[in-house]
């Protein structure tokens, strides 16, 4: 712990908290990385930043109804816990988009990357609907 008076920050380093944390500000990880164990609750957006000007190699996404339909929404509960959740089997998803996962012994699935992936398939779709209605 530490704190540089002159910029009027204090930096924590390998901190482990029981308990309850409550920060008024901002937080950075200088690693880019936050984890967290249990819920994260956010009274406002959580925010991916999306600005062209940082994107290199765009290209639409190809076959995505595809990809949509080989995949599996599930429902379950954690190990432990009897509270009911939906969600995807993260080894089960990066077989079809492995862009998604991250993690090397515990898998994750970034969730809100799948929206553009879902846009494209109902895009995709719909084409097929209008080409069936002679649209």
């Amino acid at each position: 712990l530490t704190y540089n008076s002159n910029a009027g920050k204090l930096s924590l380093e390998n901190i482990v908290a029981e308990g309850n944390i409550t920060v008024e500000g901002a937080i950075t990880a200088s690693d880019g990385t936050v984890n967290i164990t249990g819920s994260l609750e956010a009274t406002n957006d959580i925010i991916t930043s999306s600005d062209a000007r940082f994107k290199e190699n765009v290209a639409t996404i190809t076959d995505a109804l595809n990809k949509v339909m080989n995949m599996r929404g599930v429902n379950y509960n954690m190990i432990g816990s009897e509270e009911l959740k939906l969600g995807l089997i993260a080894q089960e998803v990066q077989k079809v988009i492995p862009e998604v996962v991250h993690g090397d012994t515990n898998l994750g699935v970034a969730y809100g990357n799948i929206v553009a992936l879902l846009i494209e398939a109902v895009k995709e779709q719909q084409e097929q609907i209008d080409k069936l209605r002679g649209n």
